[in-house]
């Protein structure tokens, strides 16, 4: 049916009882549930992000983003 999809995987990020969460569970997919991450842990996943494009992770005291409370990750 959905042959030109082979090889091709897709990640979904969404939450419990959301619209998209709940559209997604029709199709059965494979689910991994993933919790908070605290600060620490935010930090290196930011930091391994930027070193693919060669960027670093500003954590000084005057422009700690990662600490930021109005920081999305």
């Amino acid at each position: 049916m959905y042959s030109w999809f082979q090889g091709v995987l897709f990640v979904l990020c969404a939450r419990d009882g959301s619209v998209t969460y709940n559209s997604a569970q029709r199709r059965n997919p494979l689910t991994v549930a993933v919790g908070g991450l605290d600060l620490l842990d935010k930090a290196s996943m930011v930091r391994a992000v930027l070193a693919t494009y060669r960027k670093q992770l500003d954590e000084s005291p005057f422009n700690n983003q990662v600490n930021s409370k109005d920081t999305v990750l």
